[in-house]
């Protein structure tokens, strides 16, 4: 049975990352006893909960209690922490806590260090891009980066730059499953040339913040399926767009690096038109097919002329198998 219990439960309030896993003193408590064993339960007001990890002194009955946690989005959360006794020994769970307390946790975005970018990618869209940039200058040593892509994967990156100013981008390729906010960090090495020894410590680093979203359709697109390897003829979208003296045309990105025109059927009476466009693509994926719709004075030499309307379609290609 306890002995005494003194002083009110005290809470905190803590800023800490979204999607940055965090370990933090929550608050305190005391509690004095010498035959029971004391637990702690923490609601992180997100619709989780997990045990806390009590640290202090049966002697004093002075206690805090630390939690682990990340938060998968940004947002003022409160935090309760409840505090259960019972019986060296005792199998029978307590349903009442011998104290609580509640404190606050801000979780503010996460940003990008020093040569990191902020980034908005697409789950189930590969994608090749810039991460960020350093400066290193050296005469004998070869460089490589290493990403880390925040989601459990790495890869090689690719540095763009030159010895002779010290200063590189680094460019990387992925796809990242599930949507949510990851933080990219970029490691680069340097060794000698010809060295077989390969360094542990990077001569520097960055970290760049990928805001990953579900790919949909934009206003008069599509989302479509199609089949890797196989040749499809299909409508990608719509637009309107009314004029009597300018000539129309769409070009077409599919997302995998390679452009083509799009075929306009509709009327200059309406304005009202749709966009075909044929391709094949060569592996299955998710792919963010851009059309562009430009117009130019009919019968004028000068190029595509200005962009009039623009969306963006869907484009699912399963296997062939």
């Amino acid at each position: 049975m306890p002995l005494s219990a003194v002083a009110p439960p005290s809470g905190v309030t803590l800023s800490e990352v979204a999607t940055q896993k965090f370990t933090a003193k929550l608050g305190e408590f005391t509690f004095k006893t010498v035959d029971q064993a004391l637990n702690a339960v923490i609601n992180w007001g997100d619709g989780t909960h997990s045990a806390g990890t009590l640290i202090g002194s049966y002697a004093t009955g002075q206690y805090y209690v630390q939690g682990t946690h990340t938060y998968g989005d940004t947002g003022s959360f409160k935090v309760n922490v409840k505090i259960f006794a019972r019986p060296f020994g005792s199998p029978i769970l307590p349903t009442g806590a011998i104290a609580e307390f509640n404190s606050v946790i801000n979780a503010a975005a996460p940003k990008p260090t020093p040569g990191g970018l902020s980034l908005a990618e697409y789950a189930g869209v590969s994608f090749s891009t810039k991460l960020g940039e350093i400066t290193y200058k050296t005469v004998d040593q070869a460089l490589n980066a290493v990403i880390n892509w925040g989601d459990g994967t790495h890869s090689a990156g690719v540095l763009d730059g030159s010895y002779a100013t010290g200063e590189y981008y680094v460019e990387g390729t992925h796809t990242y499953a599930k949507t949510g906010t990851y933080r990219e960090t970029v490691s680069v090495y340097a060794s000698l040339i010809g060295s077989p020894i390969h360094p542990t410590s990077p001569v520097a680093q960055f970290s760049s913040i990928a805001k990953v979203t579900t790919l949909k359709p934009s206003a008069g697109g599509l989302s479509l399926l199609e089949v890797a390897a196989a040749n499809f003829n299909t409508t990608l979208g719509e637009f309107t767009f009314r004029t009597i003296d300018q000539s129309i045309n769409a070009v077409i990105n599919w997302g995998d690096g390679t452009h083509s025109a799009g075929v306009l059927i509709g009327s200059y009476a309406t304005g009202e038109y749709y966009v075909q466009g044929a391709h094949t693509y060569a592996s299955p994926g998710t792919y963010k097919v851009d059309v562009n719709v430009f117009a130019h004075l009919i019968g004028s030499p000068n190029g595509p002329g200005g962009q009039v309307a623009q969306f963006t379609s869907v484009m699912n290609v399963v296997g062939n198998g």
